[in-house]
Formats: C-alpha cells, structure tokens, sequence
C-alpha cells in the first residue's frame, strides 16, 4: 500500500514539473481531407483542408485512392489561386501543387475533390484517402505537419 501512495505522489509530482507543451505538443499544421460518402452510381465532393500553416510557400501534396471504388473527376482550386492539379488514374492518386513567391498563413481550403462510384462499387465499400508529401515554408524548408486522410463510403 505504501508503494501505491509513493506512486500517486510520484505521478502528481511530474504532472506539476512537466511543462504543459511537452505533454500536448506545440500547435501543429494539418493536412486533412474530409470523409465522403458516395452514393452507387453518384458523385460528392469532398474538401481538401490546411490548417495552422506557418509562412508556407510550397504544397506538393498526393490524395491516394482506390480506383475500384472511386474515381475523382474534378479538383477545383479554393483558397490559394494558382492551386493546379493532375489525377493519375494511373497509379490511383491526385497530384496537388501550389508556388507562391510570399509566405502565407492560416487556415486555407486548397481544394474540392469530386469523387465518383466506379461501375462495380456497392453499398458499403470504402477506400482510404491518403494524404503525402511536402510543404515548404520561404526559405525552402520542410513544414512538419499532421495528415489526417479521409475516407469515401459507398
């Protein structure tokens, strides 16, 4: 009994020495793309989202997808003009890039994805949306952030 209460002193003595940032982290950027649902035969969109960015200058970002459920067929750009974008059926990704010369930031939507339901898809098949790749701040380094994929329901 006497170990259990060395214990709870133990904990409550680290909980008072241990800085609160080391325990929750610093703010993070975030890279997400919102969950879909797709309806047979239908399309949705989804929205590809930035948060916490910290003078960004660069987004070489991929959205990953299985081609046997869905099948994007537009991304339109939304808060960064000059967003472009390619999708590789291919090899079942979303190209995304965006160059700006001045560092931004903010909350930002980079773009709205159109997702369609492939011919064989059916009720209750999904595919991940894996969010990869880069972001670059303006004197060229990498931006740690968070991916926070998605998901497209049938």
């Amino acid at each position: 009994m006497k170990n259990f209460y060395l214990l709870i002193i133990f904990l409550i003595f680290i909980s008072l020495v241990i800085p609160t940032n080391f325990v929750k982290g610093k703010e993070k950027t975030v890279v997400g793309i919102e969950d879909v649902s797709v309806p047979v035969n239908g399309s949705a969109q989804t929205i590809l989202h930035l948060y916490k960015a910290k003078d960004l200058t660069s987004i070489q970002l991929d959205i990953s997808f299985d081609s046997a459920v869905v099948i994007p067929t537009l991304t339109e750009e939304k808060d960064l003009p000059g967003m472009n974008s390619t999708i590789d059926s291919a090899n079942s990704k979303i190209h995304i890039n965006w160059v700006n010369d001045s560092g931004v930031s903010g909350d930002f939507d980079i773009a709205t994805i159109t997702f369609n339901s492939t011919e064989q898809a059916q009720i209750g098949q999904f595919s991940n949306l894996f969010v990869t790749g880069n972001l670059y701040d303006s004197n060229g380094d990498f931006i740690f952030y968070a991916a926070k994929d998605g998901l497209a329901t049938i």
